[in-house]
């Protein structure tokens, strides 16, 4: 097995073993680190990934977002590993055979700004996703903001590929920097 694969594996279970209280704390404080941001504030059409339930929970920042009058925007899969960002509305999504929702019948929009989701990440910003390759093919032409967030845990060291993309910007959460 891959080193990568191993990786993937192991932050799948450690993602699905966390204490509620725990991953609540996280979210709360990574949630506040993102709307806070100031790409975020400046970006209109931002992509959010509608988050599968052991991973970073996406409802409050997409709630936010919606008060503010963002247009929100998620990925769709179009093709063998490639996928387009479509307007979000609760009322037209449908769920993939991945077991995510996604949007129908509407038009892409490109995004100013993209949450990319992952399992880990490392210090210069490249990130183990879930082996899709969806999101390092849509970012290798994309040139908007990219921003991450992670649990304590996800940080970690790993061997970087060429076809692995980089996230501009990852907060995660620490201890230290919490208020």
């Amino acid at each position: 097995m891959k080193r990568k694969a191993i990786t993937r594996e192991n932050m799948q279970k450690a993602l699905k073993s966390q204490k509620n209280s725990e991953k609540s704390l996280q979210e709360s404080y990574l949630n506040k680190r993102f709307l806070e941001n100031q790409q975020v504030k400046d970006s209109n059409v931002i992509a959010l990934f509608m988050s599968m339930p052991f991973e970073f929970d996406t409802t409050h920042i997409r709630k936010q977002l919606l008060e503010q009058n963002k247009i929100i925007v998620i990925p769709k899969v179009i093709g063998k590993g490639l996928m387009k960002f479509y307007p979000y509305d609760e009322k037209r999504l449908e769920l993939s055979k991945f077991g995510i929702l996604e949007p129908v019948d509407l038009e892409p929009m490109i995004p100013d700004l993209i949450l990319v989701p992952g399992l880990a990440f490392d210090r210069e910003g490249y990130r183990i996703g879930y082996g899709g390759g969806f999101y390092d093919r849509y970012l290798e032409n994309y040139y908007g903001e990219t921003i991450s967030l992670a649990f304590d845990f996800q940080k970690q060291d790993f061997q970087v590929e060429d076809f692995d993309m980089k996230v501009k910007k990852i907060y995660f959460y620490s201890r230290k920097e919490e208020k």
